[in-house]
């Protein structure tokens, strides 16, 4: 399972990292060249509506499976939560707020809407995080027990 899990944790790490070149390609395709991406945030969006969900919820599955420790699995929970947040926070609560749609958004929309790239940069730092403590897991081969003094050696 372990190993599983860190070749789940690689996925979301990379798929995470994929994401921010797919708002790269939307940004810069603006309007369409012809080329088969007139909508250059569509690749960008349905892979955070679809496949980072469904990684996120994989990741939290396979910690658990892994034994990952408390730590990692509220991490992997923290993902999914970013995901979410993304989703909810950066485009649907800045139009509903607002009154604004996707294609007319007031500036107190596009100003709420600005922390979508700044959770994504988080998301690439936690998913990285989460990436290494799986990599530790399978390395070392567990958690390491962190020694705790007995009653004999607090009272000395």
């Amino acid at each position: 399972m372990r190993k599983a899990f860190l070749v789940v944790a690689a996925l979301m790490a990379a798929d995470v990292i994929a994401q921010l070149y797919l708002a790269g390609v939307g940004a810069f395709n603006v309007g369409g060249r012809g080329d088969g991406l007139e909508d250059g945030f569509a690749v960008h969006a349905m892979n955070g509506r679809v496949v980072m969900p469904a990684l996120a919820l994989a990741l939290i599955l396979f910690a658990a499976l892994a034994r990952a420790g408390r730590g990692t699995i509220w991490l992997a929970i923290v993902i999914l939560l970013f995901v979410a947040f993304v989703q909810a926070f950066a485009i649907l609560i800045p139009l509903m707020l607002t009154g604004s749609t996707i294609d007319r958004m007031s500036v107190g929309a596009v100003w709420a809407a600005a922390v979508h790239p700044i959770t994504g940069l988080a998301l690439i730092a936690i998913s990285i995080v989460v990436l290494v403590r799986a990599y530790r897991l399978v390395r070392r081969g567990g958690l390491r027990e962190v020694a705790r003094p007995t009653q004999a050696a607090r009272a000395s």
